[in-house]
């Protein structure tokens, strides 16, 4: 029996499910490890708890208008970057 549990795939731990939760969401992940992260969510309510408030909190984002961000702030941006290019 113990011959067989090497085979087995270890459950993903909150702390995983957590890492990837945005791609989760975004659908960015492969069919099985949406389906490790899905077993994973349907036995732990903090890990369903924190994908939904994730989840929530895209879609209000998604659903605000643009907004043009102030010279002066992007200036600062700037500034605080120097040479680095992002």
């Amino acid at each position: 029996m113990r011959f067989f549990n090497i085979f087995k795939r270890r459950e993903l731990d909150c702390q995983e499910v957590r890492d990837v939760s945005s791609d989760f969401i975004d659908g960015d992940v492969s069919d099985k490890q949406k389906a490790r992260i899905a077993f994973h969510l349907e036995r732990c309510g903090p890990c369903t708890a924190f994908v939904n408030t994730l989840k929530a909190t895209v879609e209000l984002l998604r659903s605000a208008p643009d907004a043009e961000l102030p010279a002066r702030f992007k200036q600062r941006i700037r500034d605080s970057l120097g040479d680095q290019r992002v």
